[in-house]
């Protein structure tokens, strides 16, 4: 799978489904991975607020 093909599609689906999609047995898994990409976005726009 590309990184195109998942942010195209990823963005889309509610977290359940691509909980089950990349096999996490909890939907916590796979919000923990969401959280450190939302910080990780963050701090890479913070660089256009300066």
């Amino acid at each position: 799978m590309t990184w195109k093909f998942g942010l195209n599609n990823f963005k889309l689906n509610p977290i359940d489904k691509v909980s089950k999609l990349i096999g996490h047995g909890q939907i916590k898994e796979t919000q923990i991975y969401a959280k450190i990409v939302n910080e990780e976005l963050d701090k890479a726009m913070d660089v256009f607020n300066d």
